[in-house]
């Protein structure tokens, strides 16, 4: 990293100028190369604070700062002079120092994102590009993709050995890659995936959430053919399924969207295989994830949990069924909460719409969790939710004696409520 002297002395340089030439470009991707924040080895005694990258702020938001002006004179660039390689070469260093300033983090603050938004705006108007995306998806002179150059950049500090040093890096990878959907992916999934899962398993929980999102990301951008060609899906299977055993409420919404994805793509249209009804590996994931979220009751993991089943029933088919009595004293369970009663009761809507054939087999304990959530929930939604269940009951069952008053049960509330002001 320069000192403040040194970067003050060389910007000023950099804007008298009129017109980079070659040795002005390469001087500058010089000079953003060296505010790209350091590496540190400091990871390998503690973890990173605040103090590690106390100078980094200040000087970024004077290199931003110039960078502004400077680009903001309308270079021009002619990318069929012999200049090109050198122009290249320091646009990818900005979009680089872009991504790591593109969110909230220990070497970063609110005001150097913001900058950090400003220039890339910037640089891809003189770049003439609509968006980052359509830059990366252009080829230099030697037919090569700049989004492939740029993960180049990255990919020989990304190593097994060396990422953890780079955590501005890690941002910037994890910035960059999900800017890239379908189908452009395919270009990049030979130099994404192995970094994903460099980072998935790691010991931090930080790194894992970064690595599953990643993961997830390229996964849900590549067909099943394309995801064949690079990994197999068993190998998916046998990194993930270690993950549900951790018990940190952030981790287990992103595992299971990741999850479910490579679900996907190892059986497309798996949802609406509703005959299907052999052992998968959801069922291998839901006999581990249900005994763990049955007995659960710290609230931040509750609320996961919660969102995390309702996503499992939208992306499951009958085959689900089996699993009819843990799953309902589950809903039964989190419904009698109000921070899970919503996700909840939606689960149970999901569950009796997948699995109708087996809801006159538990009606009594269905009536029973939506009946109470109409009698006594304040959430409009829930209530909302419930009443749409008892109606499906009623149509379930053919039996006059068996119907669901809902409006009876919601008198029931009104008078009981009365009384209680009353009192």
């Amino acid at each position: 990293m320069i000192d403040q002297v040194d970067l003050s002395t060389k910007l000023q340089e950099f804007l008298k100028k009129s017109v980079l030439l070659e040795e002005d470009w390469k001087n500058l991707n010089d000079f953003v190369t060296q505010i790209h924040v350091p590496e540190n080895k400091i990871i390998e005694t503690r973890p990173f604070e605040l103090e590690d990258f106390a100078s980094i702020t200040f000087i970024t938001k004077q290199c931003f700062n110039i960078l502004e002006s400077l680009f903001s004179n309308q270079i021009k660039l002619d990318f069929d002079d012999k200049y090109c390689r050198e122009c290249l070469n320091c646009i990818y260093s900005i979009i680089l120092l872009c991504g790591e300033h593109s969110s909230q983090n220990l070497w970063t603050n609110d005001e150097c994102i913001d900058l950090s938004n400003k220039i890339l705006k910037k640089v891809l108007k003189v770049l003439k590009c609509q968006n980052l995306i359509s830059f990366l998806m252009q080829v230099d002179d030697k037919r090569k993709f700049h989004g492939t150059n740029i993960f180049n950049l990255m990919i020989p500090k990304l190593t097994i050995d060396k990422w953890r040093f780079y955590p501005s890096l890690v941002q910037s990878y994890s910035w960059l890659l999900h800017f890239i959907s379908i189908p452009n992916m395919k270009e990049y999934i030979n130099l994404t995936l192995p970094v994903s899962l460099i980072i998935l398993s790691d010991y931090t929980i930080e790194s894992k959430i970064i690595g599953l999102e990643c993961l997830h990301h390229i996964i849900s951008n590549v067909s099943k053919a394309e995801l064949h060609w690079h990994i197999q899906i068993e190998v998916l299977h046998k990194v993930l399924k270690p993950l549900f055993y951790y018990r940190e409420w952030d981790l287990i919404v992103p595992l299971i969207k990741c999850t479910l994805e490579v679900i996907e793509k190892t059986k497309p249209g798996f949802k609406d295989s509703g005959i299907d009804l052999q052992w998968s590996y959801l069922d291998d994931v839901l006999n581990i994830f249900l005994p763990m979220m049955e007995f659960e009751q710290d609230i931040l993991r509750r609320q996961a949990y919660s969102k995390s089943l309702y996503l499992i029933l939208n992306s499951s088919n009958f085959a689900i069924g089996r699993w009819s009595e843990r799953l309902l004293r589950i809903i039964r369970d989190y419904t009698k909460m109000p921070d899970t009663e919503l996700e909840a009761v939606k689960t149970l809507n999901s569950y009796i719409r997948i699995c109708w054939p087996l809801v006159k087999n538990h009606r009594r304990l269905i009536t029973v969790i939506a009946g109470r959530i109409v009698y006594r929930s304040m959430n409009k939604e829930a209530i909302a939710e419930s009443e749409i269940i008892l109606q499906m009951l009623n149509e379930f069952i053919p039996n006059e004696s068996d119907y669901i008053d809902i409006e009876y049960i919601k008198q029931r509330k009104e008078k009981n409520e009365l009384q209680k002001n009353d009192s």
